[in-house]
């Protein structure tokens, strides 16, 4: 045997127990990475649910995959009416950008222009000894009016009908209902006070067109 195999047999050790120590190092860092995406375990209370068949069925709900959230908000408008903390549209026109109508009791109106993202995080459920380990993704969006600023808002998607529980009276609407743009000018003054609503705003954008 050579003088090279000597050193690479006497070698071979050490270099399969750093190689030990770097998965180790590998596998506490996925645990660590991991422990803020699994969510506590949610048990299913059937008293809750008002009945076993509302509990099986929220135990075996489908969940949105990120394709199919990202296919929904691609040229949608959602519309919250929320009075009297403000009613808001978004229009997603972009993937991953969206623009905002909002008037939430301010002096002024505008169009805002804002990011959002997908997340995910794993949720264990339990229903009468049955366990389900379920995907759930997280929309988080991000907008000139968020506060604070630097910190993204966030919400479970469980459904798509209404979708993210956006607010109050959500309405989902394909395609650029308003025709909101990126130059901040809002088509008419966003009722504030009162209770609107997709097709009521439109008759009111016809109304005053007719004048």
């Amino acid at each position: 045997m050579t003088s090279e195999a000597n050193e690479v047999a006497a070698g071979s050790p050490r270099y399969r127990r750093l190689f030990g120590w770097f998965l180790i190092l590998v596998c506490i860092l996925l645990i660590f990475w991991g422990y803020n995406k699994i969510l506590p375990v949610e048990r299913i209370d059937q008293a809750r649910w008002g009945s076993a068949e509302n509990a099986e069925r929220y135990f075996s709900r489908p969940i949105p995959t990120a394709q199919d959230i990202e296919s929904y908000l691609l040229n949608a408008t959602i519309l919250i009416s929320h009075p009297p903390g403000g009613n808001a549209v978004y229009y997603f026109d972009a993937p991953y950008h969206f623009l905002k109508w909002r008037n939430f009791n301010l002096p002024t109106e505008d169009v805002l222009e804002g990011t959002w993202s997908i997340d995910w995080h794993l949720l264990p459920m339990e229903l009468n000894g049955r366990w389900r380990v379920a995907l759930e993704y997280v929309i988080c969006t991000r907008s000139l009016d968020s506060l604070p600023a630097d910190v993204p808002f966030c919400r479970s998607v469980e459904t798509l009908s209404p979708m993210l529980r956006f607010g109050l009276n959500p309405e989902y609407r394909v395609g650029n209902v308003f025709n909101l743009s990126t130059n901040g000018s809002v088509p008419f003054p966003l009722p504030n006070r009162t209770p609107i609503s997709i097709d009521g705003l439109l008759a009111m954008e016809k109304a005053r067109s007719e004048r």
